[in-house]
Order: structure tokens, then sequence, then C-alpha cells
């Protein structure tokens, strides 16, 4: 599971930013997304810059977004103890994120100036987004929603920082031009987010469960209309009879053959009943795990994908 840490800075001697409204879209594209299941977004506010080592060590995030302000010399504004702006400089606060490597892949400056006389901020981070220039509190806040409802829906950090820049254009007034992505080209995933990709890609997909499940319901609903349709038949059956023969006895016999024909698709779908209830379990499981995946060994992984095919085999 990758972690988002979105970090609200605002001091109390700078303008007012719409922060919270921000961190509600982001949440709110985490929450509409297809792969929800594998990103955890965590928020912390007025920040100072020991809260935010405090958070790099124990949250571990994989993309670190900073919302707040900057200036044109290249500062970020975090909060001192009185809740007072403090400027650190962009360009030392980022050797100190070099010593996240083995976690952090993204930084996400969503702050005035924060990229605009920067070329390259580090030989370490694969991935950092910042503003060339000043830019607007609600086009900062479609920038940001957009990027990650592209990256939630499985784009790559390139591929949504594109999308995002095509939809604060559709505004027409060039605000495209102010967001930058710095790529490391000689650096590629770090050590954890491959092995999360390797083994999220080995681990049963949302798809797979989404199928079995369906293909249960599907086949109960088969059973349903069958057994619908017997008991028609046998009431057909025993009417017919009863006005061929006028003979209550016959009448009933007849109905009783159809009648337990009737009765068997119950059975099916009780089994698809169980078996749907077991694949719902397995999906809980599933998604608790997702949270914890880069703890997993390839052998739990595996174990898990058999019991899964286990259950379809058994239900089937």
């Amino acid at each position: 599971m990758q972690k988002i840490l979105f970090i609200k800075v605002n001091p109390v001697d700078t303008a007012n930013l719409r922060l919270e409204k921000e961190e509600n879209s982001i949440r709110n594209a985490l929450e509409k997304s297809v792969k929800r299941a594998e990103f955890e977004l965590v928020s912390r506010g007025a920040v100072t810059t020991e809260d935010l080592l405090q958070y790099l060590v124990t949250i571990k995030p994989n993309i670190l977004h900073i919302s707040g302000h900057g200036d044109e010399q290249n500062n970020l504004f975090f909060e001192d103890h009185e809740g007072f702006k403090e400027e650190i400089p962009i360009s030392k606060f980022s050797l100190l994120l070099d010593n996240f490597m083995d976690h952090i892949h993204c930084v996400f400056f969503n702050a005035c100036h924060s990229l605009s006389k920067i070329d390259n901020l580090s030989n370490q981070l694969p991935y950092i987004i910042g503003m060339r220039k000043e830019i607007a509190d609600d086009i900062a806040i479609n920038f940001s929603q957009a990027f990650y409802t592209a990256y939630f829906n499985g784009k790559n950090i390139h591929e949504s920082f594109t999308i995002a820049l095509n939809i604060i254009s559709l505004k027409n007034f060039n605000d495209e031009l102010i967001p930058r992505l710095l790529e490391n080209t000689n650096h590629g995933e770090t050590e954890l987010t491959r092995k999360q990709n390797f083994l999220e890609q080995k681990l049963v997909s949302d798809e797979e469960v989404e199928m079995a499940k369906n293909q249960k319901k599907r086949k109960m609903k088969f059973y349903y209309r069958l057994a619908a349709g017997t008991f028609i038949l046998a009431a057909i059956f025993a009417t017919a009879l009863f006005f061929l023969n006028q003979n209550m006895l016959v009448t009933l016999l007849g109905g009783v053959f159809p009648g337990i024909l009737g009765s068997l698709p119950f059975v099916e779908i009780k089994k698809g009943k169980n078996s749907l209830d077991l694949i719902n379990l397995f999906d809980l499981k599933r998604k608790r795990l997702m949270k914890a995946i880069s703890y997993l060994t390839k052998e739990e992984v595996d174990k898990l994908n058999e019991e899964f095919y286990n259950i379809l085999t058994m239900t089937s």
C-alpha cells in the first residue's frame, strides 16, 4: 500500500489558504477511485520542521505532499512554535528528504514559487512537483485533485502530472505553465516501491475477486429462474391432469415430480450463497493485508492466492 502524507502549513502571519478544501478534494478522489484499497491518505496540520521529521520517520510516506506558502527566493514556509512562519530553503529541505529515499519516491510542493529558479533539487528523489510562480488557490486545488484522481486510478506520476496540466488548461488562462515536474532519470523506483509493485502484481487482483463474485451471482440467478420455472411447470402440469382425469390423486402425483425437480435448484442456490460468503470474507482479508503489503513475503502472497483458488475449486 502506498502512503500519501498531506502536510498543511498556513502560518498565522501568511494569507489564509483553503487547505481543508484541498485535502477533502484529494480524499474524495481516493474514495471514488477503483484502486482505493492500494492507497492511504494521512494528513497533518500546523507543522513545524520538528513535526515533519517525526512524521517522516514514523509514517514513512511514499508521496510527501506539502501545501502552503513559498516565496520568490525558493523558501518554503513552515511554522515555528508560536505558529508564525519559518522560512526554509527548498534546496536544503530536499537534502533532508534524501535521507528517506527508502520510501519516498515523489515530493509534491503545492506552494507558490516552490520550483521557480531550480532545475535540479536532488540526485536522489525520482519525482519532484512544484510551481514556477504564484498560483491561485483554486487552481492549485484543481491541479492537486486532478493529479491524484489520475494517480489513484492507475496512472503513473508523469501521466498524472500531464493530465492535471490538461485539466487546469481548460480555463484558458495559461495556468498550465505554472506547475513543474522534475524527473530524475538516473533513479528508478525505490526498493520499497519495487517490492510493493511486485507483490501487488502477484496478489489476486480486485478484478479477479469481483469476477468470481459476479460469476457466483449469475449462477445463483440462473437457479432462481430454474426453480421458478419448474414450480410453474408443476402447477400447469397438475392443472392439466386434473381436468383430463378428474382424479385428485393423479393430479397430486402429477404435480409432485416437477415439484421435486423444482426444489433441486435451491440446493445449488444455498451452495452459491455459501461460496459468495467465503469470497467476501477472503476479500476483506485481502484488503486488510493490502494495507501492510510491504511487510508480506512472496510466500505469504502465494499462500493467500492459493486460498482464493481453493475457495473457487471447492465451490464450483
